[in-house]
C-alpha cells in the first residue's frame, strides 16, 4: 500500500434513503454490488483491508486506493473517500445510487424517491452545490499550505477557473516514492475551500482563454494542457481524470474547431473518444480531429501523453513544436460518430484472377545506385541510434551522386553526376545541411530540398505547408518530374515524415509506403530512409528498427550505423538485410574536421573519411556483442552489492546512486537479479526500498572501484 494522506476517524459515513435500484442483481448482499461497480468503473480490484476493502475512487484521478467500503451490522454498505470526494459524485462515477447501497429488505428501498433523469444535454447541467465534507479553509493558498505540512511540498498545483476569471478549484499533485503520483482536488464552497471534487457541470482548464480562441486543443491531465500551452497552443482538460470527461461543461467548444490528442494507452484512446462523443452533441457542434503522438514520436512510451512529447523535443524551438503539432493535425480526417444505421442490401462483388504468364514477362538487370549496397528502383533504409554519424553518411554518398566519384569501396559510380532530393528536417539548412553537403565536396547544384508544399487549384495556391509522408506520391512525384538526371532521394528522419500515419501499424505503413516503391519503380531512382533504432536491441534487423516491423519488410536493404566495440573512434557502416546481392561486408569510417569552419569558437564541420578494405562484423553481431558485454561485466553486481551492504536503501536512492555510476537501468536490473535483492515497504506511508538476503548482508568486505567513465 502506498503513501495516503490520514483522515480524522471521525469523518461523517452517510447512508440515504431512495427507492428500489433497477441496476442491482437481486438476491445478492449490496456488498457484492457495489464492489463489482467499483471494479467496473475504475477496471482495479478493491483490496481487502481488516473487515473492509480499499479501492480506487471513480470520482477522481486516483491511482492509490483512497476510498473506504465496509458493511454495516444491518448489511447497509459504507463509503468515505479519504480525497474528499462526496458520496453523490461517488456513486454518480459507478453508476450506483443510493438505493443500491441498502438491502432489500430495508425500508429506505422503497421510501419512493425518484431516480436521476439524464436527459439533459451534455454541457447544460446546472451545477450541483458544493458541500464541504471535512475542514473548510479561507483560500486555496491556506488549504495547501495546511496540506503540504502534513504531505510534505507538493509537485504542482493547477487552478481552474470560471468564465470571469474567478478561482474555483485546485488540484494538487504530489509525486510518490514508488514513481506513482497522489491527487487531492480543492473547490471553492459558499463557506470556504475544502477537498472534493469541483460540483457538476465543471469548469474547463484555462476556461476564459479557450472562450475567445477558434482552435483548441483537448489533452488529458493539466499538466500535459500546460505542456500544450508552452509551446503557443490554447489547449484544456477536464477534471478528474479519463473517466470523469462526462462531468464537465464542454458548452464553451461548441463550434469551434478541437484536436483532442489523447494519452498513449487504451483509457486515454477512451477518454478522447468520450469527448469527441460529447463534443459532436452540442449545438453548433464542434469539428472534431484526433491525432496520435505516435505518429510524430515512434518511440512515444506507453501511457506517454502530451507533456511526455514536449519534454523529449526539448531542445527544439517552441514554434517549431507548433507547427509539428499542427501539421499533424491536418493530416487527419475529421471525427465522425459511429452509426447503427445498417445500409442497404446490395449485391457482393466477385473476385477473380487475371493470370500472366512468366513467359511473357520480359527480364531485367536489377541497377545499383551504389554496386551491392544500394539499388535503384528500390527502398532502402540507413539506421542508428541518435548521434551515430547517418546524416553524414548521407552528405558523403550525396556528394559521390552528385560529382560521380567512385564510392567508399573503389566501386565504380557508373552512372555519373546525377540530381538528389534530399528531404532533412532535423538539420539547419544554413548552418548544418549546406557546409556538410560542402565539407563532403558535392556539387550543390544538383541538390535540391522541398522548401514547402503547395496546394493549388489552377494557379491560385491554396494553402501552402511543410512536406509530410502523406503528400510523399504526389508531392515527390513532381519534385522528380523538375529534375534533368533524378537519381536519389532522401528522408531524414523517416519519423518526421510519418505524420498521420501510425507508425506501429503494419496495414498504415505499407499503405504510405506503396506509392514511393511504385515512384522508385517508375523513374529508376533510389530512395534512401535515415530511421533511428528502438531503444534496446533486438535479434535481427527489423526489429532494431522504430516502429513497425514493416518497414523492414518493406525495404530491399538497410545499413546500420554503430560505433566500433574495439575501437572508440572508429565508426561501422554495417549491412543489415541484403534482398538482392552477396554480402560486401561492412564498411569502417571516422568523423573528421574539413577545412570549413563551424563556428568563431575554432571548430570546424565534419566530415567522413572512410578507411580502406571492409569489415568483418554484421549488424545483429555486434548487436549481441553489446548485450554480452553488458550481462558479462561484474561490476554492477559488485558496485550494488557494496551499496547494500551496510542495510536496506529506498529504491529511488539506488537508482541515483546508480545512474551517478554509470551503471544502466538494464545491469541494475540483471545486478538485483544475480544478488537476489528483496523489496518491501518501509512502512505504511514509506516507499519501496531494497535490501540483499540474510544470506549476503555483511558479506562484501572489498571496496568496488567505479570503472573510468571516460
Amino acid at each position: 500500500m502506498v503513501s495516503k494522506r490520514n483522515h480524522k476517524e471521525e469523518t461523517e459515513r452517510r447512508s440515504f434513503t431512495e427507492t428500489p435500484s433497477t441496476s442491482r442483481t437481486p438476491g445478492r448482499p449490496p456488498i457484492e454490488n457495489v464492489l463489482d461497480a467499483l471494479r467496473t468503473a475504475t477496471g482495479r480490484e478493491p483490496i481487502k483491508a481488516g473487515d473492509g476493502w480499499k479501492a480506487c475512487c471513480p470520482a477522481h484521478d486516483d491511482h492509490n486506493p483512497s476510498l473506504s467500503v465496509s458493511e454495516g451490522d444491518d448489511g447497509r454498505v459504507l463509503l468515505n473517500c479519504l480525497a474528499g470526494c462526496c458520496i453523490d459524485d461517488v456513486l454518480a462515477a459507478a453508476r450506483l445510487e443510493k438505493r443500491d447501497l441498502f438491502p432489500e429488505s430495508s425500508g429506505c428501498r422503497s421510501a419512493g424517491i425518484p431516480a436521476k433523469s439524464s436527459t439533459r444535454q451534455a454541457g447544460t447541467r446546472t451545477p450541483k452545490p458544493a458541500k464541504a465534507a471535512g475542514p473548510v479553509w479561507p483560500s486555496s493558498s491556506a488549504a495547501i499550505a495546511e496540506l503540504e505540512r502534513q504531505r510534505g511540498p507538493r509537485a504542482a498545483a493547477w487552478t481552474y477557473r470560471d468564465a470571469d476569471g474567478e478561482p474555483v478549484g485546485t488540484v494538487v499533485r504530489w509525486d510518490l516514492a514508488d514513481g506513482g503520483k497522489d491527487i487531492r482536488p480543492l473547490r471553492r464552497g459558499d463557506d470556504g475551500w475544502s477537498l472534493g471534487t469541483l460540483p457538476e457541470p465543471r469548469p474547463l482548464y484555462w476556461l476564459p482563454d479557450i472562450i475567445n480562441a477558434d482552435v483548441v486543443y483537448v489533452v488529458e491531465g493539466e499538466k500535459a494542457a500546460d505542456a500544450m500551452r508552452s509551446i503557443g497552443l490554447t489547449a484544456t482538460t477536464s477534471q478528474g481524470g479519463s473517466n470523469a470527461a462526462h462531468k464537465s461543461d464542454w458548452s464553451p467548444l461548441s463550434g469551434k474547431t478541437v484536436v483532442i490528442i489523447p494519452d498513449n494507452d487504451e483509457p486515454g484512446r477512451k477518454y478522447a473518444a468520450t469527448v469527441a462523443s460529447i463534443l459532436s452533441q452540442l449545438d453548433p457542434p464542434a469539428v472534431v480531429y484526433i491525432v496520435d503522438l505516435a505518429d510524430d514520436w515512434p518511440e512515444l512510451p506507453d501511457k506517454g501523453d502530451a507533456d511526455d512529447w514536449c519534454e523529449h523535443f526539448d531542445s527544439v524551438e517552441p514554434e517549431v513544436l507548433r507547427e509539428r503539432i499542427e501539421a499533424l493535425a491536418a493530416t487527419v480526417e475529421p471525427w465522425e460518430p459511429a452509426t447503427n444505421s445498417e445500409p442497404g442490401p446490395r449485391a457482393r462483388p466477385t473476385r477473380r484472377a487475371i493470370l500472366q504468364r512468366f513467359s511473357d514477362i520480359e527480364p531485367e538487370t536489377l541497377r545499383w545506385l551504389w554496386a551491392g549496397r544500394i539499388p535503384s528502383g528500390m527502398l532502402t533504409v540507413i539506421s542508428g541510434n541518435p548521434a551515430a554519424g547517418k546524416s553524414f553518411i548521407i552528405a558523403d554518398i550525396v556528394a559521390r551522386v552528385t560529382t560521380g566519384r567512385p564510392w567508399p569501396d573503389d566501386s565504380a559510380n557508373d552512372d555519373g553526376p546525377g540530381d538528389v532530393v534530399l528531404v532533412n528536417v532535423e538539420d539547419a539548412v544554413s548552418v548544418v545541411q549546406r557546409p556538410r553537403l560542402d565539407a563532403a565536396d558535392a556539387d550543390v547544384t544538383r541538390v535540391r530540398r522541398i522548401d514547402r508544399v503547395e496546394l493549388t487549384n489552377g494557379d491560385d495556391v491554396v494553402e501552402s505547408r511543410t512536406f509530410s509522408i502523406a503528400d510523399a506520391a504526389e508531392v515527390l512525384r513532381s519534385a522528380v518530374e523538375q529534375l534533368d538526371r533524378p537519381r536519389l532521394i532522401v528522408l531524414d528522419p523517416l519519423a518526421a515524415f510519418l505524420a498521420g500515419v501510425r507508425s506501429n501499424d503494419q496495414g498504415d505503413i505499407r499503405a504510405a509506403f506503396s506509392p514511393l516503391v511504385q515512384l522508385a519503380e517508375d523513374f529508376d531512382v533510389a530512395i534512401v530512409f535515415v530511421h533511428h533504432n528502438r531503444k534496446g536491441t533486438g535479434s535481427h534487423p527489423s526489429e532494431r528498427l522504430a516502429g513497425s516491423l514493416q518497414i523492414g519488410a518493406t525495404v530491399r536493404q538497410s545499413w546500420e550505423v554503430v560505433g566500433d566495440p574495439d575501437d572508440e573512434g572508429r565508426r561501422l557502416f554495417l549491412p543489415g538485410k541484403n534482398s538482392n546481392a552477396r554480402d560486401r561486408g561492412g564498411l569502417a569510417f571516422q568523423i573528421v574536421d574539413s577545412d570549413i569552419p563551424l563556428s568563431d569558437t575554432g571548430d570546424f564541420v565534419g566530415r567522413v573519411e572512410w578507411q580502406p578494405g571492409s569489415v568483418d562484423p554484421t549488424a545483429d553481431q555486434v548487436a549481441f556483442q553489446a548485450i554480452d558485454e553488458e550481462s558479462r561485466d561484474p561490476w554492477p553486481i559488485e558496485w550494488l552489492s557494496d551499496y547494500l551492504s551496510d542495510g536496506a536503501k529506498p529504491v529511488r536512492d539506488v537508482q541515483t546512486a546508480a545512474k551517478a555510476v554509470l551503471v544502466s537501468e538494464k545491469q541494475l536490473r540483471t545486478a538485483r537479479g544475480r544478488l537476489k535483492i528483496t523489496t518491501r515497504k518501509s512502512d505504511f506511508k514509506g516507499g519501496w526500498i531494497w535490501e540483499l538476503p540474510d544470506d549476503a548482508a555483511g558479506s562484501n568486505e572489498t571496496a568496488v572501484t567505479p570503472p573510468d567513465a571516460a
